[in-house]
């Protein structure tokens, strides 16, 4: 786990923030909804309350060495050179797409896409690069950070833990257990987590007492799966999702609505 490190805006008295999270893209495969993906960072760069974080899985990451490799999965539009050398090619195209929102991005973490393609490649710095490139921190797998809000009288502040997610969880049941489990086991505010390509939130509502011990307080809590960019079935391609049976999933990733005087926390898709 990575300590990211502590943000801090400037908003006024009755703002909103937006916490955009991008996750689960899977740029480079035939099932990519590529001009999804492209509206909602056209959303986010037009945004002038827009905060940036990232969950992994930008990538498809099949390089032609990898025996999950299949030619029919890869965009006519990738040459056969650009195979050679698989690993630049995706995360250029990453950072291509991210640029216009760079000054938005506080912190980009892996998924296991890129690992698995920077460890057979043994290229762990095309990673490092891209987090450079972009100017944004590196929460790598999983990290907690700092998002401070002050109105000129005050700070406000959010504490949110970034995880890419883990599992095979394709049940609702089963993906609000994976996600109570993360909410449960860190102290944090927000927690934002990909890997499942499901569209759930939830809220955890905390009891206790303030500092001084005067009076009896409620903490609000706000976990949120994701979503993916990757259409489960595509014409013409029988992509890993088809093949395992599962379930159309609505495409997008969400914003989660921050009104830092009254501490209230929602999600928008």
């Amino acid at each position: 786990m990575e300590r990211v490190g502590r943000f801090r805006f400037k908003c006024k008295r009755d703002s909103v923030q937006h916490l955009y999270q991008i996750t689960d893209v899977h740029l480079l495969s035939m099932a990519c909804a590529q001009n999804k993906f492209e509206e909602y960072i056209y959303k986010i760069k037009n945004d002038p309350a827009a905060i940036v974080i990232g969950t992994g899985d930008y990538i498809e990451g099949i390089a032609y060495n990898d025996i999950r490799f299949s030619p029919s999965e890869v965009p006519v539009k990738v040459r056969v050179c650009d195979l050679a050398d698989y690993g630049k090619y995706s995360f250029d195209m990453v950072y291509d797409l991210l640029k216009p929102i760079a000054s938005k991005i506080v912190a980009l973490g892996f998924g296991n896409h890129e690992y698995v393609l920077l460890d057979r490649t043994k290229s762990p710095h095309l990673w490092k690069d891209l987090v450079a490139r972009l100017g944004c921190k590196d929460l790598q797998y999983t990290g907690m950070l700092d998002l401070i809000f002050n109105n000129g009288h005050r700070d406000h502040n959010f504490r949110v833990a970034a995880h890419h997610g883990a599992g095979w969880a394709q049940k609702p049941g089963g993906v609000a257990i994976r996600l109570e489990d993360f909410m449960s086991g860190i102290d944090s505010d927000i927690f934002l987590m990909g890997h499942l390509h499901k569209q759930m939130y939830q809220r955890l509502e905390v009891v206790g007492c303030d500092p001084s011990m005067t009076k009896i307080i409620s903490t609000h809590r706000l976990g949120v799966v994701g979503g993916s960019f990757l259409r489960t079935y595509t014409e013409g391609v029988s992509t890993y999702a088809e093949k395992r049976g599962y379930k159309p999933t609505p495409l997008g990733n969400p914003c989660i609505t921050i009104q830092p005087e009254t501490r209230q926390l929602g999600v928008q898709w």
